[in-house]
C-alpha cells in the first residue's frame, strides 16, 4: 500500500536533510514524500536530491499551512496520508505503524510522545490525554513549572475547563496525523496558519469517521516533537521530564525509539511529576 508522507515547509532549509533522512530510513518501502515550500528561495538540498520517491515543489507566493496541506494531499498518490513535519523526528517504523493503525480507522493521531526542547537540550514526555496536579510548560526558550494545572487552565481564555483543554490538545497536534484520503475529501483543511489541524480533526469526528488517539508505551517512541525558537507558541506545552536519547535526536537515527538514562537538570529531576 502506497503511503504519502506530506510536509509543508517555510524557511527551514537547514532541517531538510534530516527530514529526508527520517523518510529514507522508513522501513515501509512503498511510500512517497511530498514537500511544498513557499520560502523566499527554494531548498538547495531538495533541488540537488535525486530520489524518484520525493516530490519537491517551490511556490513563489506565501500560503497558509492549511492551504499547503490541501495542495499536498491533492498531489499525493496514496490512499493513506501521513503528516511528516520538517522539524520533528520519526522512528523508522513510523509510516508502517500508522498504516497498521489505519487498517481499522479512518483518522489517527498520537496522544503522547517525546518532546525535545532545543534551547535547554532536555527531553520531555508529553501526554495530551491527562492533566495531573503539576506539569511543566515547555516553550520555545525553556520551561517553567506549573504547580496547579487546573487553576492554570481556568485562567486561559481559550479553554472552558480541564476537559475542554484535554479534548483540544489531544486532537490538535497535526504533526502526528494519519488519515485516509477520503476523510480529507470531505473535510479539507481550513485556509489558516494556526488551528487548521484541530478543525480538520473535529470535522472528521463530527462526520462519523472512525477516529482514534494512539497512546501507551507502544507508541511513545515513535516520534520526537521538537520545540525550538521558531515553534508556534499559541498553546502551552504540558509535559513531564523523560528519558532522552544519548545525543541530540538530530544525530540519532533511532529518533527516540531507543532511550538512554534521563539527562535533565537536577532541579527538574527533583520535581518530576
Amino acid at each position: 500500500m502506497l503511503i504519502s508522507a506530506i510536509c509543508p515547509t517555510y524557511a527551514r532549509s537547514d532541517r531538510h536533510a534530516l527530514l529526508y533522512e527520517a523518510f529514507l530510513h522508513q522501513d515501509h518501502a512503498d511510500s512517497e514524500l511530498l514537500v511544498l515550500d513557499d520560502s523566499p528561495e527554494p531548498s538547495s538540498f531538495f533541488l540537488a536530491l535525486d530520489d524518484p520517491r520525493v516530490c519537491y515543489e517551490h511556490l513563489p507566493v506565501r500560503q497558509s499551512i492549511g492551504a499547503k496541506r490541501n495542495m499536498l494531499v491533492a498531489r499525493a498518490r496514496g490512499e493513506v496520508v501521513v503528516h511528516f513535519d520538517d522539524d520533528d523526528y520519526y522512528a523508522p517504523d513510523y509510516l508502517a505503524r500508522m498504516a497498521e493503525a489505519l487498517a481499522d480507522d479512518d483518522f489517527v493521531t498520537l496522544g503522547e510522545w517525546h518532546a525535545w526542547q532545543e534551547a535547554t537540550a532536555t527531553m520531555w514526555r508529553w501526554d495530551t490525554t491527562r492533566v495531573d496536579a503539576a506539569h511543566a510548560h515547555v516553550s520555545r526558550t525553556g520551561y517553567r513549572w506549573i504547580e496547579d494545572m487546573a487553576a492554570h487552565i481556568g485562567g486561559m481564555a481559550a479553554y472552558v475547563d480541564v476537559d475542554g483543554f484535554v479534548e483540544s490538545t489531544s486532537w490538535g497536534f497535526g504533526f502526528s496525523y494519519g488519515y485516509r484520503r477520503l476523510v480529507w475529501q470531505e473535510c479539507p483543511f481550513p485556509d489558516r496558519n494556526h488551528g487548521e489541524d484541530y478543525v480538520f480533526s473535529r470535522h472528521a469526528r463530527t462526520r462519523g469517521y472512525r477516529c482514534r488517539i494512539l497512546s501507551g508505551e507502544a507508541w511513545l517512541g515513535r516520534c520526537v516533537h521538537v520545540v525550538h525558537v521558531a515553534s508556534p507558541d499559541f498553546s502551552p506545552r504540558i509535559a513531564e521530564p523523560a528519558e532522552r536519547p544519548s545525543s541530540d535526536p538530530g544525530t540519532d537515527r533511532s529518533y527516540g525509539a531507543h532511550m538512554s538514562p534521563q539527562v535533565i537538570p537536577a532541579s527538574a529531576r527533583d520535581r518530576a511529576v
